[in-house]
């Protein structure tokens, strides 16, 4: 990798949120009511520096019911 002007990054690698979906043994499972029907929903939470290597912000991902991934949240109050 060829190194830029400036100060080298304080924090790790970039990452592509959607690469986190790959694992599917990393989701826990949940059932849900979701439009008055009983559904198992996949999710994963994730704590990432984001833009800032002081800071982790908490993403939610979620796999619905015939596969279609979505990142709902992301939040810096991890509690």
């Amino acid at each position: 990798m060829k190194k830029g002007p400036g100060r080298p990054r304080t924090w790790g690698r970039s990452l592509e949120l959607r690469t986190l979906f790959n694992d599917p043994n990393s989701l826990k499972t949940e059932s849900l009511s979701l439009y008055g029907k009983k559904q198992k929903v996949s999710y994963r939470t994730i704590d990432l520096h984001w833009d800032s290597p002081e800071n982790l912000v908490r993403f939610v991902l979620v796999l619905w019911p015939g596969g279609k991934p979505s990142i709902l949240l992301f939040s810096t109050d991890l509690d």
